[in-house]
């Protein structure tokens, strides 16, 4: 594994360490110090009250420059999630959690991705409201908003089951709740930010075969393996790539299958 230093600082608000120090512990020895003192709110928040100018990796660097800052220590974490709504589907969360060395300038980022079937739910009655519910985890925090033609306002936040929700509603019906996707609120986002510590110490622990700096991962993906039935290039990955982004070394490495189904062919299956 890439030298780790005895601490590491987190900046956090929302109490990712909980998903993220045990992650850590399993496989290093030192501590995570964690910083909120810093409102990382202010780089954009999911209730839309503060835009987002940063892109979630940008965001993941920031916050992890920043809890080194704030804590005198020259390696730093910050995480960013982000949702992607898809119709009938649910969203696509990308969670992002970026390792800084400023003492070295090696910065890493460790990348998960999951559907969530979790989306804005009216209910017309509580029987209604009960059922919906009962789809998804009883920690999820949901926020109460009040819709007005294309507008969305946000009335109350964190809020847990039924209870809760229809006494800030005022026991009056329909009721319009959308998803609370703050960190300690959101199981779903839990589980992944957790997958992500995982995919970044897999990232530390693999280093370039040419100059020894982390990452070296094979996580690019490159189009191109050839129809079962006419040869043509087909949209399914030939190789997968990784690129060491310290001193552009580059590896590629084939998959195992040498032949794509036809049903991939723009030729045979058009």
């Amino acid at each position: 594994m890439y030298a780790l230093n005895n601490k590491i600082a987190l900046l956090t608000k929302h109490e990712k360490e909980v998903q993220i120090a045990p992650v850590f512990a399993r496989h290093w020895p030192g501590d995570i110090e964690v910083n909120s003192t810093f409102d990382t709110d202010t780089l954009g928040s999911f209730d839309n009250t503060v835009a987002r100018t940063l892109s979630p990796i940008e965001c993941a660097l920031k916050k992890a420059n920043l809890a080194c800052e704030l804590t005198g220590l020259s390696q730093g974490l910050g995480s960013e999630g982000s949702f992607t709504g898809y119709a009938g589907i649910g969203n696509m969360n990308e969670e992002f959690l970026a390792f800084v060395d400023r003492a070295t300038g090696i910065e890493v980022i460790g990348v998960y991705r999951q559907m969530t079937p979790l989306a804005p739910v009216i209910a017309n009655d509580e029987i209604e409201l009960k059922t919906t519910l009962s789809q998804y985890s009883n920690k999820q925090g949901w926020m109460l908003v009040e819709n007005s033609g294309e507008s969305e306002h946000i009335i109350e936040k964190g809020l847990i089951g039924i209870k809760q929700i229809t006494y800030a509603a005022g026991h009056k019906f329909p009721i319009s709740i959308t998803p609370d996707f703050r960190a300690m609120m959101c199981p779903e986002r839990q589980k992944n930010i957790a997958k992500t510590a995982e995919n970044l110490l897999e990232k530390l622990c693999s280093p370039c075969p040419n100059c020894n700096s982390p990452g070296f991962v094979f996580d690019q993906a490159e189009q191109g393996l050839p129809c079962e039935l006419c040869g043509a290039p087909t949209n399914q990955v030939l190789y997968r790539s990784a690129v060491c982004k310290q001193c552009g070394h580059t590896e590629k490495q084939q998959v195992t299958e040498t032949t794509a189904s036809s049903y991939y062919c723009n030729i045979c299956n058009p």
